[in-house]
């Protein structure tokens, strides 16, 4: 009977023992929980931080596109109000310079009479 007493008192402290390395492995893995969720909540905060910034700067480099696309158009209106210009003043200096001749002719013609 004393045998089996001891033999009862040594699986009781054999279970004492589980159930304290059980218990001691039940709070590392709450703790190793809390840090997840910890790590979790610092990688939500910060996709969320990024997301805001690309958002902000997909609306701003759309407005920098559109403001290009604007410069461009009005590039290539001033581009062709040069170009017009340019030939409005290539028919005035070939009009001045058949103005000129003439009057030199009329000049001429007056001196040779």
């Amino acid at each position: 009977l004393l045998q089996f007493d001891c033999i009862n008192d040594v699986k009781c402290r054999n279970l004492d023992q589980a159930l304290r390395n059980l218990d001691e492995l039940r709070q590392d893995l709450l703790k190793d929980l809390e840090n997840q969720r910890a790590r979790f909540d610092a990688l939500t905060s910060e996709f969320d931080h990024l997301q805001a910034n690309f958002d902000s700067t997909s609306r701003s480099t759309v407005s920098i596109e559109m403001t290009v696309k604007e410069i461009k158009q009005q590039r290539d209106e001033i581009s062709k109000q040069r170009d017009d210009l340019a030939r409005q003043l290539t028919d005035v200096m070939h009009k001045l310079e058949i103005e000129i001749k003439k009057r030199e002719d009329i000049e001429k013609a007056n001196l040779c009479k």
